[in-house]
This record gives C-alpha cells, sequence and structure tokens, in this order.
C-alpha cells in the first residue's frame, strides 16, 4: 500500500485529520501507511492527545493495522 502524507498547520487541519485517521484505523484492510508533519512539536503533541481521545471513545482496536511516522521540521 502506498503511504499517505498529511499536513497540519492549523485548528482545522488538527479536526480534519483526527476524523479521517479515526476512521481508516476503523476500517479492514492491511497496514495503513502515513506520513503527517506537524509545524512544531507542541501542535503534534496536542494532536496526538486529541486523536488518542478519538480511538477512546470510538473503540479503536488496538491492533488497527495504522503505520504512522510523525515529522517535525528542525528549527535549528
Amino acid at each position: 500500500m502506498s503511504k499517505t502524507n498529511l499536513i497540519i498547520s492549523s485548528e482545522g487541519d488538527l479536526e480534519h485529520n483526527i476524523n479521517y485517521i479515526t476512521k481508516l484505523a476503523l476500517s479492514p484492510g492491511s497496514t495503513k501507511k502515513l506520513g503527517i508533519v506537524f509545524p512544531s512539536a507542541g501542535l503534534m503533541h496536542i494532536f496526538m492527545e486529541n486523536l488518542f481521545q478519538s480511538f477512546v471513545v470510538n473503540e479503536v482496536p488496538r491492533d488497527n493495522n495504522l503505520d504512522i511516522v510523525l515529522n517535525i521540521p528542525d528549527h535549528d
């Protein structure tokens, strides 16, 4: 399966992609690969906390075949 890349740069992106990933996690199928790019570690933490809450509320199984890579630009 090909990898899907998502860019989270606003609150709207955050909400839309949490819904998308939750639905993807609940869908049947083999490994689903995602790359997610964030502008900052802070937004990444907010996203992951909200995604976890969505998984709990929607009863996403632990074995959901998601393979997610999180990317935060290096600001040296």
